[in-house]
């Protein structure tokens, strides 16, 4: 039995009128009629008597009408209830400290003001733990700065970062228009997380011009870092969305790099061949949607992500 069928007869009974019910529903009148003759013949009965110009539900037809209001009242909850579901859920997400500090705090509380419901968790993570985790089912989604194909894990791509040279406000290059390996080398050099992929990158910059810069210390956490060249004079290369905030205030520069330096991949890590949750997809179209719009200058990513606190 067809579900406008019962809609269509529900709609009659209440409005007593076959012309009313076809303005309402939107339907021609021989629509809403021939809908009614189908719904009696299949029922073997009589729903309505014409008493003047007005349809009178008939004693089966008021029988009926419990029956079809109550199976079309389960009906709406129940689409009510898939709904509200489909905008539940938990996503748990490891990511390295420079996304979780600098990108996830604003960026999720934007989403949780669409996406109250959702619960999200979030583990700081190495990317060998990363992988490991998403791996072994422990966490669903990962982000992390480079491509991911391994332990049954794969990734896609989220944005590109800058790495930038970073000086304090009147260093003595803070008027170049640009910055070589050779304009740093007399210089004070901070060295940055030197055990990931984003220092060789830095390494190899110096190194294709035969430079080798003078590192005065190793630091592992950005905010160390920016502090160490206020204070000292010195330089260093940080990702562009760890001090974009700091180049808007004017308590650091940078400089472009000649030549320039390749751009870091950060993407979504997720284990191949498993389909996401409800949640997990929301969260990644959220967030690619997010960085679109800073692309069409329709708003800025970097101050959406810094900005605000996770609720």
């Amino acid at each position: 039995m067809e579900i406008e069928l019962l809609k269509t007869f529900q709609h009659v009974a209440q409005l007593g009128s076959i012309s009313k019910t076809a303005d309402e529903m939107y339907l021609s009148v021989s629509t809403v009629t021939s809908r009614i003759q189908k719904l009696e013949g299949q029922l073997n009965i009589e729903l309505f008597h014409r008493v003047g110009r007005r349809l009178q539900i008939s004693a089966d037809g008021k029988k009926f009408l419990v029956y079809v209001e109550r199976f079309l009242n389960i009906l709406d909850e129940g689409c009510e209830k898939i709904s509200v579901s489909k905008k539940e859920g938990e996503l748990n997400i490891a990511v390295s400290s420079n996304i979780t500090n600098y990108i996830l705090p604003g960026l999720i509380r934007r989403f949780k003001e669409q996406h109250p419901y959702i619960r999200i968790r979030i583990v700081q993570s190495s990317n060998h733990q990363l992988v490991d985790r998403i791996s072994d089912g422990y966490m669903e989604l990962g982000i992390a700065n480079h491509f991911v194909n391994e332990g049954g894990v794969t990734s896609q791509l989220w944005f590109k970062d800058r790495i930038v040279p970073i000086l304090a406000k009147g260093h003595p290059l803070s008027e170049r228009k640009t910055l070589c390996p050779e304009d740093i080398k007399p210089y004070l050099f901070i060295g940055y997380a030197s055990h990931t992929r984003k220092w060789k990158v830095i390494k190899d910059w110096f190194a294709h011009a035969g430079i080798e810069p003078r590192v005065v210390i190793e630091v592992d956490e950005v905010g160390l870092v920016k502090k160490f060249v206020k204070k000292m004079g010195a330089i260093t290369f940080l990702p562009y969305i760890s001090v974009k905030r700091d180049l808007n205030k004017g308590s650091l520069i940078t400089i472009p790099p000649n030549p320039p330096i390749k751009e870091r991949d950060t993407v979504f890590v997720f284990k191949r061949n498993l389909e996401l949750s409800q949640a997990a997809k929301l969260f990644m179209e959220f967030a690619q949607h997010a960085r679109g719009e800073e692309h069409h200058g329709i708003a800025s990513f970097g101050n959406l992500c810094e900005s605000g606190s996770v609720s």
